[in-house]
């Protein structure tokens, strides 16, 4: 069922990310229920490239009160790049590749999943200001 997910495949498995906000076009570590990780890596041994919508959870969630509801709906298509046992689940290791919007998001075995359809951003910032914003986050200055 994963080993075939493109970009044009518009359905996907939802990682809830707790406290946690993943950036287009960066890296993330995050840690994932057992599940989900199992699923995650025997997926990696089936296919070249695997994916996962990162989904935000919203402030003040339990992971045991989660539901649709609680999932902010504009997230990461993520592009899983390693996975590993860790104590509390498997640790993850993703870059964020195209936002999505997770227009249906459902639950199925104890997992989430959602269709989705990308979100294309109105860059509004000259390249000298995207380069100097980067500069400053990077010295830690506001």
């Amino acid at each position: 069922m994963y080993s075939e997910q493109t970009y044009g495949n518009r359905e996907s498995l939802v990682m809830p990310l707790f406290d946690i906000v993943v950036y287009p076009r960066s890296r993330a570590k995050f840690l994932a229920d057992k599940v989900t990780g199992e699923i995650l890596l025997a997926e990696m041994k089936n296919s070249e490239s695997v994916h996962a919508i990162g989904l935000t959870v919203k402030s003040g969630t339990k992971p045991s009160e989660i539901s649709e509801d609680s999932l902010y709906n504009i997230g990461n298509l993520l592009k899983i790049a390693y996975v590993q046992p860790a104590d509390d689940g498997y640790m993850v290791i993703a870059k964020a590749v195209q936002r999505v919007d997770a227009v249906s998001v459902y639950r199925k075995n104890g997992l989430f999943y959602s269709a989705f359809k990308p979100v294309f951003d109105i860059p509004d910032l000259d390249e000298d200001i995207q380069a100097e914003m980067m500069e400053n986050i990077k010295k830690g200055n506001p």
